[in-house]
């Protein structure tokens, strides 16, 4: 089992968490109730990951501390966290990140081009953690994030910045307007604006699998249907534009 760290929790908090790590086959090496003990105890104990409190002011100092002077994972979580965004952040931080990018679908096919600040994804989900936790794996591939609770504030984001949005995310279960109905409404005004829906249930018949996320995901689960939906898009874009230019 991987051990862990879990730092400058309260006692509580500690507890449910550590609980959770157990649950899907973690070990808890100790405790740290300060900075400077989780310094030591890093040091001291080297686990495979060290797990600290988002609310503390000085979380991601430490956090680049550890990972410099030790070479040790770090996740920087909320105090409540359910088991999807646990798995989320775990994939996404104790995977070699230089793996992360697919492979092109087609032999001598190139890849969508990387992402950049242009590329805007409007993220749909009324769960904070797993909203937070999403947002921070597309940020760190390069994607702009614009983040929404619920359908209607997708709709207004979506109406506001077309020009910058290459795909909107949506997770189906949503207070008011579900998922699919958001998906509706913008493929009525946007048909060549992708949507992809996330859901922890498996996709209705018919609903493409090109299109679907099923919860947990990883983080290269993410990443690869991201530019998979990316890719597709290019290549109609393309073959629209070698039609025209063919009239």
């Amino acid at each position: 089992m991987s051990p862990v760290l879990l730092a400058l929790y309260e006692d509580a908090a500690a507890g449910k968490l550590a609980k959770l790590l157990e649950s899907i086959g973690f070990s808890i090496a100790g405790y740290a109730s300060s900075c400077d003990e989780t310094i030591a105890k890093a040091s001291e104990l080297l686990p495979d990951l060290v797990v600290i409190d988002a609310a503390n002011p000085e979380a991601a100092e430490i956090a680049g501390q550890i990972r410099t002077q030790f070479g040790v994972s770090v996740i920087i979580l909320a105090k409540e966290i359910d088991e999807i965004g646990l798995r989320i952040a775990l994939d996404h931080s104790m995977m070699d990140q230089s793996a992360v990018m697919p492979e092109p679908e087609v032999a001598g096919e190139m890849p969508a081009n990387p992402a950049s600040i242009s590329d805007a994804i409007v993220l749909v989900d009324d769960n904070p953690e797993v909203r937070q936790l999403t947002e921070f794996i597309l940020q760190d591939s390069g994607y702009e994030v614009l983040s929404a609770e619920d359908a209607e504030e997708a709709l207004r984001i979506v109406a506001e910045k077309r020009d910058k949005v290459c795909l909107v995310m949506s997770d189906i279960s949503l207070p008011g307007m579900d998922g699919r109905e958001l998906r509706r409404q913008i493929l009525d005004r946007f048909p060549e604006l992708p949507v992809m829906l996330v859901s922890g249930s498996a996709p209705a018949p018919d609903e493409s699998a090109e299109t679907f996320l099923q919860k947990p995901f990883s983080f290269v689960d993410l990443i690869e249907k991201v530019e998979g939906m990316r890719r597709k898009v290019n290549r109609q874009s393309s073959s629209a534009a070698s039609s025209s230019s063919a009239i």
